[in-house]
């Protein structure tokens, strides 16, 4: 009989939220990590002592502000960037709160970390997560590989260079194998597991790209008989003529 309804927004996203909320709805709001936190945060993640983290767990809070995404995303760009190492022989991590320091520029946002996490990746890896942040909240992996095989095909131009369908569909389930690590898996579901690398991908396309993507998802979508694959065809297609003035019919 009682039913509780749980809504996130972001700050931005206020005015919008709160014209689709009944007039008694109870808000909460949610503040970043404490210092104290952020500690605890980057100790349970490295398995450190508190002493052995605390010059670091300074540094990421000013780069951060405690934002949880940014702090977690900070470590992982730390680590691909060769800044936070583990030593096998002493099973600990190491790192230079030095370097840390000066070579991990942060900005206002999480969006440079993600545009550098994008530029370390694999080119075809790269591509394959481009086309994904336009296929909506989530897909599945029989959508993600149809509409891969057609968009390399589009452009002449399939994985690997790929002889034959059979190797070209076993090329793209490693690029999906490889691709995976940025998204989050429910059977045979993904999705991003954030929406502002979702976004980061996909500002990193350029428009004749995003419509020439639209354009095979959407035609993709006529394909199938299901009751929503009309629906998901035109919404395609319609982005498609927002950014070819000549779309196909």
């Amino acid at each position: 009989k009682n039913v509780i309804i749980i809504l996130a927004y972001r700050n931005e996203n206020a005015e919008y939220a709160k014209s689709i909320l009944p007039s008694d709805y109870v808000d909460f709001s949610i503040q970043n990590l404490s210092s104290t936190h952020v500690h605890e945060l980057i100790s349970s993640k490295l398995r450190s002592g508190a002493t052995e983290i605390e010059e670091l767990s300074k540094i990421i809070l000013r780069k951060t502000l405690g934002n949880p995404f940014h702090v977690l995303e900070f470590l992982s760009t730390m680590e691909r960037e060769g800044l936070l190492t583990f030593d096998v022989n002493a099973s600990s991590w190491d790192f230079d709160v030095v370097r840390i320091e000066s070579e991990m520029k942060m900005s206002d946002s999480v969006v440079e970390l993600l545009s550098r996490r994008i530029t370390c990746l694999d080119t075809n890896v790269r591509k394959m997560l481009q086309v994904c942040s336009l296929l909506g909240f989530q897909f599945s992996e029989k959508m993600v590989m149809n509409v891969m095989i057609e968009f390399f095909q589009s452009r002449n131009n399939s994985v690997s260079n790929a002889p034959t369908s059979t190797s070209e569909d076993r090329n793209l389930q490693m690029l999906l194998k490889r691709a995976v690590k940025n998204l989050e898996m429910t059977r045979d579901v993904y999705k991003f597991n954030h929406d502002k690398l979702q976004a980061v991908f996909c500002s990193s396309l350029k428009d004749f790209e995003k419509g020439e993507i639209h354009l095979i998802v959407g035609k993709s979508f006529l394909r199938q008989s299901s009751d929503t694959s009309a629906y998901h065809a035109a919404a395609h297609l319609n982005q498609t003529s927002l950014y070819h003035e000549e779309a196909e019919d």
